[in-house]
């Protein structure tokens, strides 16, 4: 159990962002107040710090020879948290595709770029690059997170735009992305959270559902 965790821990170490800001963010029916602890899926703030100074410090000095494809990533990485921090999402943006074209297995620039796109209200591309992660961990906590997170927020501009596709594959799928997470983390304030949310819509859907039918069905005489 605990070396498992240590792995996704590992996996994600250079991930830089903070959940509760992006679950704020996303949804209006989470509550503002941050969880009394922090857990894998939003506690590597503090090492992400400390690698971009690292990477910084590494770059002060003469290089012996020519970086890496990977360490070219790894710095582009450490820019995209940069401009996170910021607040500038574009920059993120092309900092974090960098990366990925240069080291298509860098984890944590996936995963970032994934919470780019759904700050941006890019809620396709998110799940894209949420669902890349997953191919190759699908063990991953912040790409199930993000990938259900993503889901929810594209049913929810479904109905609101009373679009006529239906939402109740979205947010069954949605709803399957956050059980994943919670059955790795079970006590994640924000999971449980977006579960909640989750669940709340999928019954409102099928209460629209059925008055729509019913709506259809011919008056008895």
């Amino acid at each position: 159990g605990a070396s498992a965790g240590a792995g996704r821990r590992s996996i994600d170490e250079e991930d830089d962002d903070d959940d509760a800001q992006e679950v704020q963010q996303l949804s209006r029916k989470i509550e503002s107040q941050p969880p009394p602890t922090r857990v894998t899926i939003d506690e590597d703030e503090g090492e992400d710090q400390s690698s971009t100074q690292a990477g910084i410090s590494c770059a002060a000095v003469p290089p012996s020879a020519e970086k890496s494809d990977g360490e070219r990533s790894m710095a582009a990485k450490n820019e995209g948290v940069a401009a996170i921090q910021r607040n500038d999402l574009q920059g993120a943006l092309e900092s974090f595709t960098r990366a990925i074209e240069l080291d298509a297995s860098n984890v944590a620039a996936s995963t970032n770029r994934a919470l780019v796109h759904l700050r941006l209200g890019q809620y396709d591309l998110a799940v894209n690059d949420a669902s890349a992660v997953l191919a190759a961990d699908p063990t991953n906590t912040k790409a199930l997170f993000r990938r259900g997170t993503a889901r929810k927020a594209m049913a929810s501009a479904l109905v609101a735009d009373a679009d006529p596709t239906p939402v109740g594959p979205l947010l069954d799928a949605a709803l399957t992305d956050l059980d994943a997470a919670l059955a790795l983390e079970p006590t994640n304030v924000h999971a449980q959270r977006e579960r909640g949310a989750v669940a709340t819509m999928r019954v409102e859907n099928e209460q629209r559902a059925q008055r729509a039918q019913r709506a259809r069905q011919p008056e008895v005489r």
